[in-house]
């Protein structure tokens, strides 16, 4: 799993600046990794995650829609199922 530097060295790239700039982000948010350390620590990059990095750091990190812009849509993502009470099942 990348430490948090290479976060940093992505943000670099993407919206300029330098490792400094992203470092204690990234460090923060890769916090999450003592509680499970693969892939889903992310679980806790939602919403409420983004407002409490904006109390710690500032605003000047990229916004929502900024954020949002980079997340490459799956045929999945728009899928619901109901869920039949009485028999268990799903339906599509």
């Amino acid at each position: 799993m990348p430490h948090a530097y290479h976060h940093a060295l992505s943000s670099v790239k993407q919206w300029g600046g330098t490792v400094d700039d992203y470092a204690r982000i990234h460090d923060w948010f890769d916090a999450s990794k003592m509680l499970t350390a693969d892939f889903r620590h992310r679980a806790l990059h939602h919403a409420e995650g983004i407002f409490m990095a904006e109390t710690l750091f500032g605003r000047t990190i990229p916004s929502f829609a900024d954020w949002v812009k980079a997340i490459r849509p799956e045929p999945w993502m728009g899928r619901s199922r109901v869920r039949q009470k009485d028999t268990g099942r799903e339906d599509s």
